[in-house]
């Protein structure tokens, strides 16, 4: 037998299964926002430290712009699509 998600299923809160999916995929855009403010902020500092602006920030920015979109499609895939977890009895002998 799956464990299939059941949307009437309610967690501690009282929310259903898929109003807590939905909550946990509407915070990825702070995730996102945050690599990118974060890395492009690194990279402007290291500009205005060694002095080559602007390509330091340029480079943070675009760091932060793949790895935030990285991080937001690996969670929303694990979000959407949770692992199924395997019985005991089925394991191969």
């Amino acid at each position: 037998m799956t464990d299939k998600p059941n949307p009437s299923r309610k967690d501690s809160k009282g929310r259903s299964g898929s109003s807590v999916s939905l909550w946990a995929l509407s915070g990825l855009w702070m995730e996102m926002l945050a690599s990118i403010l974060g890395l492009g902020l690194l990279g402007y500092g290291l500009d205005r430290w060694i002095g080559i602006f602007p390509w330091l920030t340029v480079i943070g920015t675009v760091l932060g712009v793949v790895g935030g979109l990285y991080n937001a499609v690996k969670k929303a895939m694990g979000i959407t699509n949770p692992p199924t977890r395997k019985r005991n009895d089925e394991r191969k002998d």
